[in-house]
């Protein structure tokens, strides 16, 4: 799986700027992979479509993903259309507010898995819960304490 990083590192050293080492990479799949693009679909129409059924599933509207990216309802609406791709650092801003993966809204992955509350055994809703009231820095930091905390053996 190809994730920002690789693509960022990948296109430092293919000489391509990261937009369009994105395009290459559409491209390369699309004729090497017909299991995760139809042959007759056009990378940008993955996009389009990826996009547009995560937002459905989050139920997130357009002018309220283009306010959380901070970007302009236009360009979101030229992303749903086909029309455009996000930049890099726009794509990881779109993954994070709709809690998914670049590799699937770009068509190199084919499921994204969203976990259901009915999914949670107690002790995880009650953690969520919490989490739930804090703010951004706040989690942030959280989640920095429990990842030492697991990595360390803390507990």
């Amino acid at each position: 799986m190809l994730s920002l990083t690789t693509i960022e590192e990948a296109a430092h050293f293919s000489s391509l700027s990261p937009r369009y080492y994105m395009k290459y990479c559409f491209m390369k799949q699309y004729f090497t992979n017909g299991s995760l693009l139809e042959m007759d679909q056009k990378p940008s129409d993955v996009f389009r479509l990826r996009l547009d059924a995560v937002m459905s599933r989050t139920k997130l509207s357009q002018a309220e993903l283009a306010r959380r990216v901070r970007i302009s309802p236009a360009a979101v609406l030229q992303y749903r259309r086909g029309k455009s791709l996000p930049t890099l650092d726009t794509l990881a801003i779109i993954t994070h507010v709709l809690e998914t993966s670049s590799d699937y809204l770009l068509g190199l992955a084919d499921e994204v898995r969203f976990i259901q509350p009915d999914e949670l055994s107690p002790t995880e809703t009650e953690i969520c819960s919490l989490i739930h009231g804090c703010d951004e820095e706040q989690r942030q930091k959280i989640l920095l304490r429990l990842k030492n905390m697991i990595e360390n053996k803390i507990f």
